[in-house]
């Protein structure tokens, strides 16, 4: 072997790969766990935040966080690094060529996804770079480490799969790589099927009763007179609160006698002291806005644009949607300025802080029980109808009561 010490090379950037998928996985959990404590440690600012990254669809393929791939792709590209080193070899003879051009496809790959990152995202991720100057440099120490020409390596490789299923010994070895990569996507898909929001029954073992009721106050839409309450704890940047917030807005279509409460829990250390650095940058002046727009009757229309543009969120973007739905420009300027407007964004998050609200989204019914975390639309609108049949026996034995 002419260069072992580019052998070893491959090896150690193939180990850093690894390192590197298995720390953007654990992001991605706790991202979707929706912690409010929680920031990544290359959570930067706006422009460059692996959080952000994470908690967009792109971060997940198949139902499978696609640093799992990742993990696996460097872990296999190790095994047949190594095996060019050591005893493996005979087994794997033209692994180098693979792993180049394996690098070559790695390398289009992160091109796809950097594009991602800064046209479709709008944010950059420091660990996603992180693998794409891995997937290089892969590529380019296969390259110097091969003793073949890369065109005649391709030869190789298709004679190389057709001799595969000829020898034992690569069987096994095939079936054991196999094997760790079916475990590892069972694992990471088992895990991601285990944050999934719960069932109607899960949920309703899983409310936790508050020692103390929160108040009820705040924008309102539904039924002003529903016979339930639903308040959600929400954040105008936080992507499952888009969700759920949508989610609300199709319940109170079918569910007449639901009233829903917002309430302002924004993720953002400008407000929320339980935030120590910065993550929703623009969370609490969205807060604010969508109180001041509330009182021009305009805050379902603000919050629908609020949510529908939510990567777009800052302070230019935020006078835009003030002129494009027509609220009054002084007006909203007076109530911006106002004391009780950030007053009233503030007590919602020290209700959240004292109830022990560990992010968003959350939900309180009736102001007396709450949850914390993703739901599914059919769960809530279940949830919501079983306490509404609650609410109206109680009611029906009243009257049965004040009639004898």
């Amino acid at each position: 072997m002419k260069h072992p010490w580019l052998i070893l090379a491959l090896v150690v950037v193939a180990i850093v790969g690894m390192a590197v998928s298995v720390d953007l996985v654990m992001i991605k959990y706790n991202v979707d766990a929706g912690t409010a404590n929680y920031q990544s440690h290359c959570n930067i600012s706006a422009e460059v935040n692996c959080d952000r990254v994470a908690a967009s669809d792109w971060s997940t393929l198949f139902g499978v966080p696609i640093a799992a791939f990742g993990f696996l792709f460097y872990l296999f590209v190790g095994w047949l690094a190594a095996g060019c080193r050591w005893r493996i070899r005979r087994y794997y003879p033209h692994g180098i060529e693979l792993i180049f051009w394996l690098g070559i496809a790695s390398v289009l790959y992160s091109a796809l996804l950097a594009w991602v990152s800064h046209a479709v995202i709008g944010t950059w991720c420091i660990m996603c770079m992180a693998l794409y100057a891995v997937n290089l440099a892969l590529t380019i120490l296969a390259f110097f480490a091969s003793e073949r020409g890369l065109i005649e390596g391709i030869t190789i490789l298709f004679k190389d799969l057709r001799q595969q299923f000829s020898d034992p010994y690569k069987l096994v070895s095939l079936f054991f790589v196999a094997a760790v990569m079916a475990s590892v996507l069972y694992y990471t898909s088992a895990a991601e099927a285990f944050r999934q929001p719960p069932t109607v029954e899960n949920l309703l073992q899983n409310l936790v009763k508050l020692d103390k009721p929160i108040m009820l106050d705040g924008p309102t839409f539904g039924n002003p007179k529903g016979k339930v309450v639903l308040a959600e704890f929400s954040d105008f940047q936080c992507g499952h609160c888009k969700t759920l917030h949508a989610s609300l807005r199709d319940l109170i279509t079918r569910v007449s006698e639901l009233k829903i409460v917002h309430k302002d829990f924004p993720l953002d250390e400008a407000c929320n002291p339980s935030i120590k650095q910065p993550y929703h940058r623009y969370a609490c002046e969205a807060a604010r806005v969508a109180r001041c727009a509330d009182k021009q009757m305009k805050f379902l229309e603000f919050s629908e644009v609020a949510f529908t543009n939510q990567d777009d969120i800052d302070s230019v973007k935020l006078q835009q949607w003030i002129e494009e739905l027509g609220l009054d420009a002084g007006k909203m300027a007076e109530c911006l300025a106002e004391e009780n407007t950030r007053l009233a964004v503030e007590s919602d998050i020290h209700e959240g802080l004292q109830i022990g609200l560990p992010g968003t989204p959350a939900i309180v019914l009736d102001g007396k029980y709450y949850y914390a975390g993703r739901l599914d639309a059919i769960v809530l609108e279940q949830l919501v109808l079983k306490r509404l049949d609650v609410v109206k026996n109680r009611e029906a034995k009243k009257g049965e009561n004040s009639v004898k």
